[in-house]
């Protein structure tokens, strides 16, 4: 499972131990891609569950 933490200008993606944060206007481009990731993935996720 990935965390995805978002705020104004920063970004922080952990998958286990690892951790990544970045700041700026690529961690606004990053945060609505991450987003939508999540969506997608939750999506399959779910349609798994159902199948």
């Amino acid at each position: 499972m990935m965390n995805v933490s978002a705020r104004k200008d920063q970004v922080t993606v952990c998958k286990g131990n690892t951790c990544l944060t970045v700041v700026g206007e690529l961690a606004k481009a990053l945060a609505f891609v991450a987003v939508i990731g999540v969506t997608v993935w939750t999506v399959n996720e779910i349609t798994k569950v159902f199948k």
